[in-house]
Order: structure tokens, then sequence, then C-alpha cells
């Protein structure tokens, strides 16, 4: 729908464009040439504004789509990270309460192991703006190169 709005437009600004040129070479009315440049000028802008605003509604209507599509997973990431963050005091508490001393010795154990031991997390700034989610990349990397 909006090609064929900019052919119509095309053809009837350039068929207005034209009859200006035509009066303004046939009909010596008086004005300069400096006013009829800058009136042929003006309608040349006005023809370019006009195309360029037609043929944007296509792209903000992608644009559009994409935000949309961009908050959607936003909000789907909240939703993760929430759901993360309720079953994180559960896993503690099984760990902790459910399991015994010994396997919770070891698994802190291991967990001050891999600290010590990851040059990505001993190597990253955690003040910085990096989320939870580039901090699992950055892991998944290191675990995919061993």
């Amino acid at each position: 729908m909006t090609k064929i709005l900019l052919i119509v437009y095309t053809l009837v600004t350039s068929v207005a464009y034209t009859s200006l040129v035509v009066y303004f070479s046939t009909q010596a009315s008086g004005l300069s040439m400096s006013y009829i440049g800058a009136i042929l000028l003006a309608a040349t802008a006005l023809v370019a504004v006009g195309r360029e605003k037609i043929s944007g509604v296509d792209t903000n209507k992608k644009i559009k789509e994409k935000t949309d599509e961009i908050d959607a997973l936003k909000e789907l990431l909240k939703q993760n990270q929430a759901m993360l963050h309720s079953v994180k005091p559960n896993v503690i508490h099984n760990v902790i309460n459910v399991s015994g001393a010994d396997e919770f010795l070891s698994t802190m154990k291991g967990l001050a192991t891999f600290h010590n031991e990851s040059l990505v997390i001993n190597n990253i700034d955690l003040g910085s703006d990096l989320d939870g989610g580039e901090y699992l990349d950055i892991l998944k990397v290191k675990v995919k190169a061993k």
C-alpha cells in the first residue's frame, strides 16, 4: 500500500513541479530569477520531504514491531530472573537443612575452588553494568573451552 501511495505522490508532485516550471518559463510575470529559483527549490524540498515521510511509514512499523519484540523478551527475562531468585532460597535450604553437613561442606569447597580457579570470575568487575545473563554467557564460554 505504501508503494502505491508513493507512486501516486510522485506522479502528482512531478506533474505539479513540471507545471510550475512551464508556468515560470512561459509567463514572464515580472518575478526575478532569484524568486523563481527559490520557489522551485522550495517545491523540490517539499517533494523530497513528502517522499521521505511516506517511505518512512514502513520503516516505523518495522521498528515498532522489533521494539515490541524486545520489550516482550525483556519481560520474559525479568520473569525468569524472578523465578530463579525465588528458587534460590529453596535450593540453599535443601543444601543446608536436608542434605548432610558433609555434602554442604563439599559443595562449599567446590564453589570456593571454582571461584579461585576461574579466570573469568577473578578478572571480571561485578560492579560494572554486567548483568546475570552476560555473566552466565561468559561462564558457558569458559565451560565450552575446557
